[in-house]
């Protein structure tokens, strides 16, 4: 696990101008079980797939590139429920082997790796990840603070270095909101790999990210719904400053500076999403 770029494109998901309103019932429980992430052109199609236990908590998570599986992770949880560990199996030259590890004391979720040791630590109030800190030698450093709605979605990320992102939501189900898995986790994973489409209780509608004068908006469009779940979905650009990359302070690392990743065409991308019933 790379824990040093943050990739803004996987911040984009979901907006409030949607086409039907989709079929089933709406209080129906929902869980993922396969997303497909595909450029306009299609010329870049990820799937991701997943597996769950019997207490809907995610076992598995398979990245596929092109029909290439490009990596396998594994979740391990202890005997209350807390995810402990995720193990990622190489399965390319495009993978690395690692363990990323979980404990817990107070309101404290303590991160480690095989790559770094001991990473940093999340302040989690009320199941809520609300700050982050970066073990800079023998200093917890303080390197995020995210505000949240009434709603508990995740509205403002503010970096210690002045990069700020705004989210506004819609009122749909979240497309991760029926997995019984911690928020601070999808927070996190969001964050640090980029690998999982972020969303909370609902889904989001814009984001805007702002630092030293360079900015970089998105929207996004459902196109219909299943049991009040988003089936389709599509992410367009609306505007980024002419600098497609700046250096800024990532989340666990303030040694080196990270580029933002952002792409140099403009290309839309859809996700298309499959669900099955929660247990």
């Amino acid at each position: 696990m790379v824990l040093t770029a943050i990739a803004i494109v996987a911040l984009t998901t979901g907006c409030d101008k949607n086409k039907g309103s989709g079929g089933g019932d709406p209080t129906k429980k929902m869980i993922p079980s396969e997303i497909k992430n595909i450029r306009a052109d299609g010329n870049y199609v990820y799937t991701y797939r997943f597996l769950y236990d019997n207490k809907n908590r995610i076992t598995e998570v398979k990245e596929v590139f092109d029909e290439e599986v490009r990596y396998v992770k594994i979740f391990a949880y202890d005997g209350i429920g807390r995810l402990i560990s995720i193990t990622s199996h190489k399965t390319t030259e495009h993978s690395n082997d690692y363990i990323i590890s979980f404990s817990y004391s107070e309101n404290y979720v303590f991160i480690s790796d095989t790559e770094k040791g001991d990473i940093g630590k999340l302040e989690v109030k009320n199941g809520k990840f609300i700050k982050a800190y970066y073990n800079y030698g023998d200093v917890a450093v303080h390197t995020l603070t995210i505000t949240y709605d009434s709603r508990g979605n995740a509205t403002k990320f503010s970096y210690i270095n002045g990069m700020e992102i705004f989210i506004n939501y819609e009122n749909k189900k979240g497309i991760y909101s029926g997995i019984n898995i911690p928020s601070w986790f999808l927070l996190l994973n969001f964050l640090i790999d980029g690998q999982l489409i972020f969303q909370s209780v609902n889904n989001s509608s814009s984001i805007k990210a702002v630092y030293e004068g360079w900015k970089y908006i998105t929207e996004n469009y459902y196109e219909d719904y299943d049991n009040n779940y988003p089936i389709k979905m599509k992410i367009t650009n609306k505007e980024y400053s002419s600098v497609k990359k700046s250096k800024f302070l990532p989340i666990f690392d303030l040694k080196e500076e990270s580029e933002l990743l952002i792409s140099d065409d403009d290309y839309d991308f859809y996700y298309e999403i499959k669900y099955i019933e929660a247990k």
